[in-house]
Parts: C-alpha cells; structure tokens; sequence
C-alpha cells in the first residue's frame, strides 16, 4: 500500500520522483484521466503511473520509507480528510497498485466509488443553489420591467395598447411556428407550412388586432383563414396531396395567436363609465375618499389580470408548501394542492376588490366569484395547452426573449383562453344590468385619447 502526498503549491521545495501538474477549473471537482511518466532510482526500472487529477495540485508518490515504488500502476482518489483540509496544508491520498495486496485493493476501491459520489454530488449541490439564487434574480428583475410595461400600456389604452398587442401577437405566432418546426423534425407525420404561410400567418394576426381596435369585430379571422388555406393550395400545387397537419397547424396558429388576443382589445375599449367610490377602502382607513370615474375596460382590464397574477402566486406558494398530489402529467410540477391554493387566490382577488374600490360594488359579490372561478379555469388550462405543446416539441421554452421566463409565449400563456371568458363575462354582465349591447365596443380610433 503506497501514499500520495499531495501538496496546493506549484513549486516543491524537494524534488520528487513521480510529480505532475493537474490543471483544471477549481469550481469542478470531476476527475479526469490523465498520464504521467517518470523515471525510477534505478536505471533499468521505469513507472508509467495513470491516475485521476483532482485540481491545480503537485504530486509526490513515495512509499513509507520515502522511496518510489518501481512498478504498477496506481490510482489517485480522495479521502475525506481531503475536503476538510484548506490552504496549504497537505492533503494525503490512497494509491491502489496492482502488487499490492488484494484486501487493500478492494477496500481501496469501495472508498474510490463512495468518496467520487460525494464530491460530485456536494459539487452539483453548490452549483444547483447558485444556478437557482442567480436565476431568481434574474427573473424577478425582468419581472418587475415587465410588470412595468404592463401598467403603461394597459392604462394608455386605445391605439398604443392595441399597438402593444399586436406586437405581442406577431412575437406569439413567431414562437408558435419555432414550436412546429421542432415538432415536425421529431415526428416526419407533421409538417411545417411554408415560410411565405408563416410570414403572411404573422401578418394577418397583425391585421385581426388592429382591426378590433378599428371596430372589424367579425370577417378579419374568417378571411385571413380563406387566404392562408388559398396559399397553400397554390404553393402545394405541384404536389399530389396537402397534409392535413399543415392545414390545421395554420388555422390553430391564427385563431391561438391572432384571434384569442384580439378580445383583449375589445375588453379595453369598453366605453361604458365605471365609478370607483372606494367605500370599503375609507371605511378601512376612516378615512372619505373621492369618487372616481373612468372607463370601464380600463376595470375590466385589470381585475382578471390580477385574478391571473394572484391565481399564480398562490399556486406556486401552495405548491411549495403543501403540494404533494401531482396534478397531470402534463406539467409534472403542479400539484392539487397548488391548483386549490391558485383558485382561492382568484376567488379572493375580485371580491375583495370589489369591496375596497367600490366597482362593480359590494352588492355584485356573486359576479365576482363566477369572474375569479371562470378566469383561473381559463387560465389553468391555457397553461396547460401550452405545456402539452412545449412537450410535443421537447422544448423547455418557447423562446429565449425574456431571460428567467423563456419566450413571450410561457408568459402570456394563462391570458390567451381567459381573453374570450372575460369578454363573455363583462359582455353579459353589462347585458343582466341594463346596459346596451351597441356600448360595448371599441373606441373610435385617434392617436389621443
């Protein structure tokens, strides 16, 4: 049985008969093979010994008398007293040689194996943790900017959210077709349409957004579905059939990306006056507050936004601390306790609002429950839609635009079913109160509002 004195400094006072230089990154403590030859005390004898290199380390191999052993072939590994040890304090290894005796060997080896897992494993552990604390940043920072963004566009209204929207669809069906393309170099069956349909596909859900902005609430789906599929017959024509995949994947990806958000833009333009008289908040501060009047899809707008947001956080809280019951293999990160913490949240949200501002008012305590249950279903499913997309095409995300959040289309996920549940909601909402249907839509267009 032979020792390594390992020494951390580059240069030795004494010089050692088997010596190497091991250069890799500090932060990995994987070993690598490696080769190191030297020459013996005797002329006629030469060790070529192969061994595993740890870190920046200089090696001594001597047996107990202080000589180097002539033949075999030995194995560098750590011990546990290694990574107790810092600084310059020597650092003793085993070497396992072939003449050495059998029980040694074995034992050696046993140690070799338990002590490689434990390093690895306390190595993967420290780089899990600072993946996860600088990826938390990174997260929340854009989070914040994008939540920003949000307030200023949503509360511009008009033609600058309706601007804001359509270059989230164009993102949206980018991402979607990036999606497709991956799915159909896994599966032969599914084809991709051709990049002029995915240009003009981008195109049409610019024109359907605008176009809600603009008062065309109903043809502009309709008519760009009639030209896409006019496209790809015409493009296909030299072929003998078209696949029914490239026929469906263009329609899902304008009804999913052009028409579904779309209805957020004609909940914002809402025209209908709302007045916030804020009772529950001046009776929470003792305080009178002043009325105040404004549109009501500014309203409309904000509260199943956070109806989604609050559905979220509380998902993922309840996630963290109760969840056990996977929900659906799907998503194997949500959990039944998560979707019933999500759902209180949403259920919560509306009706306490609807206490604190006053709008719709404290007596409409039912609609808001039926908004909080109706927009985090929508949402819930939305989200999982996607999921089952990204796994379709074995990617994590959609997308690299937003870094901590993958591509716009995980962000904007939850919000592209709820979009057509909240313009029912509100549409009949105004309808059960008396208000006229022909107030219920989009603004005049104008620059300045």
């Amino acid at each position: 049985m032979y020792a390594l004195r390992i020494e951390s400094h580059a240069i030795c006072n004494a010089t050692p008969r088997f010596s190497g230089v091991a250069r890799n990154r500090a932060t990995v403590l994987r070993s690598t093979t490696r080769t190191a030859s030297a020459s013996a005390t005797s002329p006629s004898s030469s060790a070529s010994k192969s061994f595993k290199i740890l870190r920046h380390t200089v090696v001594k191999c001597t047996d107990a008398a202080g000589n180097m052993p002539s033949s075999g072939m030995g194995i560098l590994f750590h011990t546990r007293a290694n990574r107790r040890q810092a600084g310059g304090r020597r650092k003793h290894h085993v070497v396992r040689t072939a003449s050495g005796d059998a029980g040694h060997a074995s034992d050696a080896e046993g140690m070799e194996d338990d002590e490689d897992s434990d390093d690895e494993a306390e190595d993967e552990a420290e780089v899990i943790v600072k993946k996860k604390s600088s990826g938390f940043v990174t997260r929340a920072t854009f989070g914040l900017i994008l939540g920003a963004i949000g307030v200023l566009v949503v509360g511009a209204g008009g033609f600058w959210f309706a601007s804001a929207m359509s270059l989230v669809s164009y993102q949206l069906i980018s991402e979607y077709y990036v999606l497709v393309r991956s799915m159909s170099k896994l599966r032969g069956s599914l084809k991709a349409p051709p990049l002029p349909l995915r240009n003009t596909s981008a195109l049409c859900c610019l024109c359907i957004v605008f176009g809600t902005q603009f008062g065309i609430r109903t043809g502009l789906f309709e008519l760009s579905t009639f030209a896409l599929l006019c496209m790809l017959v015409v493009l296909r024509r030299e072929r003998k059939r078209i696949r029914f995949t490239q026929i469906s994947t263009l329609v899902f990806g304008l009804f999913y990306c052009g028409y579904l958000p779309s209805f957020w833009v004609r909940v914002r333009a809402i025209g209908v006056p709302a007045v916030m008289t804020f009772e529950g908040l001046s009776a929470l501060i003792s305080r009178s507050l002043p009325s105040v009047t404004v549109d009501a899809g500014l309203l409309c707008t904000v509260l199943p936004i956070l109806c989604i947001v609050a559905a979220d956080t509380f998902a993922y809280l309840g996630g963290r601390t109760f969840g056990k019951t996977p929900l659906t293999a799907i998503s194997p990160n949500k959990t039944v306790e998560g979707l019933m913490c999500g759902g209180v949240g949403a259920i919560v949200t509306p009706v306490l609002f609807s206490y604190l501002v006053g709008w719709p008012g404290s007596s409409h305590w039912v609609g808001a429950v039926i908004l909080g249950v109706m927009t985090f279903l929508s949402s819930v499913f939305g989200d999982l839609i996607e999921s089952s997309m990204k796994r379709e095409a074995d990617m994590k995300d959609s997308g690299t635009l937003i870094p901590g959040h993958g591509g716009l289309l995980d962000r904007f996920d939850s919000y592209l079913l709820t979009s057509v549940v909240v313009y029912f909601f509100w549409f009949w909402f105004y309808y059960v109160n008396g208000t006229p249907l022909a107030l219920l839509r989009p603004m005049s267009p104008s620059l300045v509002y």
